[in-house]
């Protein structure tokens, strides 16, 4: 018997004793146990393809990439035309950022089975990742008229393609549908929210974050984007504390210069703050180049010119548009902000903040 995909929700069948047949157990137990039961059915039948491809499963779960792969490798040497050992293989390899290893794993797992609605919206997110959208759009598509077990899933990620698109209404469209579909699903609320940010519509959009929030407490990208709309509606305060729980959970430069510039802009000294969270980081890659700009020890042109990336340029002019703004300049500032807008991608945050500072600035 087979689990089923990895990276989607299972239900966990309890241990209550010794089962009789431990390809059994491998299938219906979870994490260690599992993968214990698993060991016992390969060492009673080395060629069961489905025993390694539950425990590569439970790998995969547990993060351990290079376990599961190995166990999807040798289910495929075992059975060449086990369509679900290369669906699951190519999640290993897009979770391990190798794309097209995982899109020639999803075309075998399709062409062996034409049907498998799993496999399409695996492929679908593949091409997400590739930033193809119209091919994604299309895979999830297919993945709802196949009926995939899941349906909310293809209907979130087709939302999240067409919100790549731009096409706002479509994706507010998929994330109702997979709400209805799964009222306790947090990404699809999360989602949904950043939908209706870009349509400014920032009353739904927090309280779709909130709702987010609520079903997983935990989820740094659901309580920053709670900070962050409220700082795009000038609720400096209550972004500043949002944003102090996002960096509780997790130290994120990005939430971090917005915690700083959001206690700025409500007249409190944010700098020693500041200065506290950058020792914490790891890495001074972009974006660290804007703390040493907020902290006085790197200048606008220098600051501009440690951006190398295109995206990493746009991020960079809206930083400086708010140093500017904090020195109440306002000349500078409005001419960085419209090179921010020009430039940025429509899905960035900056992008958001920049049209709400705007607004601002030019009533």
């Amino acid at each position: 018997m087979l689990k089923g995909l990895v990276f989607v929700s299972f239900t966990v069948i309890a241990a209550t004793g010794a089962l009789a047949d431990p390809t059994q157990d491998c299938a219906n137990l979870s994490g260690d146990a599992a993968i214990r039961a698993c060991d016992q059915a390969i060492r009673q039948n080395p060629r069961g393809a489905e025993s390694y491809t539950n425990r590569g499963i439970e790998y995969a779960k547990k993060g351990d990439l290079d376990y599961a792969l190995a166990d999807f490798n040798e289910a495929i040497e075992l059975n060449p035309k086990y369509a679900e050992a290369y669906n699951n293989r190519g999640i290993v390899y897009r979770g391990k950022g190798d794309l097209n290893r995982a899109l020639a794993d999803y075309n075998k797992a399709i062409e062996l089975n034409p049907k498998y609605a799993e496999a399409y919206n695996s492929r679908g997110i593949a091409y997400l990742g590739k930033n193809d959208l119209d091919r994604a759009i299309a895979d999830f598509t297919e993945s709802i008229r196949q009926k995939t077990p899941q349906l909310h899933l293809p209907y979130n990620n087709r939302g999240i393609a067409y919100r790549g698109k731009g096409d706002l209404d479509r994706a507010l469209a998929d994330f109702n549908e997979a709400i209805e579909l799964n009222p306790k699903y947090a990404e699809a609320y999360n989602n949904r929210g950043i939908a209706y940010s870009g349509k400014g519509d920032l009353d739904r959009a927090l309280a779709d974050y909130s709702k987010a929030v609520e079903l997983q407490p935990n989820n740094i990208t659901f309580t920053k984007n709670i900070g962050y709309a409220r700082f795009y509606r000038g609720d400096f305060k209550d972004a500043a504390a949002d944003l102090l729980r996002a960096i509780e959970l997790k130290d994120d430069i990005y939430p971090m210069l917005f915690r700083f510039l959001a206690r700025s802009r409500s007249g409190e000294t944010a700098v020693s703050e500041l200065e506290a969270n950058a020792a914490r980081l790891k890495t001074k890659e972009w974006p660290y180049a804007v703390i040493d700009l907020y902290l006085g020890r790197r200048q606008p042109d220098a600051t501009l010119a440690a951006a190398v990336k295109p995206d990493d340029r746009c991020e960079a002019y809206f930083y400086v548009s708010q140093w500017y703004v904090l020195k109440d300049n306002k000349a500078d500032a409005e001419a960085a902000l419209k090179t921010a807008l020009d430039t940025c991608p429509k899905t960035f945050i900056e992008y958001a903040a920049a049209i709400a500072e705007w607004k601002r600035l030019r009533p």
